[in-house]
C-alpha cells in the first residue's frame, strides 16, 4: 500500500492530465484494489509465463549473490 501511494505521488508529481488521474485514482483504497487488481490478472494470464510453462518451467528460483561473490566468478 505504501509503495503504491509513492507511484501515485510519483505519477502526480509528473506533468500531464493522464498521470495525474491515474495518481488521484491510486490514491484512493477502492480505486487502488480495482487498479492493481486488473493488473495482476494481466501479469497471471501474460504469454511470457505460458512460454516458460511449455519448458517445464513452473517456478523461478533466483540466488542472492554478494559483490564478493560477483567477482570471483
Amino acid at each position: 500500500s505504501g509503495a503504491a501511494i509513492a507511484f501515485a505521488a510519483l505519477l502526480l508529481i509528473l506533468p500531464g492530465f493522464a498521470t495525474d488521474l491515474v495518481g488521484f485514482l491510486i490514491v484512493f483504497p477502492l480505486t487502488r484494489k480495482l487498479f492493481f487488481k486488473k493488473f495482476s490478472n494481466y501479469q497471471q494470464n501474460s504469454k511470457c509465463g505460458k512460454d516458460l510453462e511449455i519448458f517445464g518451467i513452473n517456478n523461478l528460483e533466483y540466488q542472492d549473490l554478494h559483490r564478493e561473490e560477483i567477482l570471483h566468478w
